[in-house]
């Protein structure tokens, strides 16, 4: 019977998101996510909301920077194999 059940679940799940009915129950689940996430954060404390928000910071602020860094270390690369190919060129 468990199987049956996971056979219709699945079904019932692929006919949400695919075809005519998948715009439709879009709202729905996101409003059902919305009150659970909301339910979530409203029964945290302060503090964990402080150190959360403090986490989420941290953590957005350094994947910024890792992203420049990598940006910052490209053009420094093509930079200096253009100036190597100048040098070659110079020395032939």
């Amino acid at each position: 019977m468990a199987t049956t059940n996971k056979t219709m679940q699945s079904s019932t799940d692929l006919q949400g998101t695919t075809g005519k009915g998948a715009l439709g129950n879009i709202g729905d689940k996101l409003q059902q996510f919305g009150g659970t996430a909301s339910q979530k954060f409203n029964g945290l404390s302060t503090t964990q909301k402080v150190v959360g928000g403090s986490i989420l910071a941290l953590g957005a602020g350094w994947v910024a920077m890792n992203s420049m860094d990598k940006n910052t270390s490209r053009k420094l690369k093509s930079k200096g194999e253009e100036l190597l190919k100048k040098k070659k060129q110079q020395s032939a």
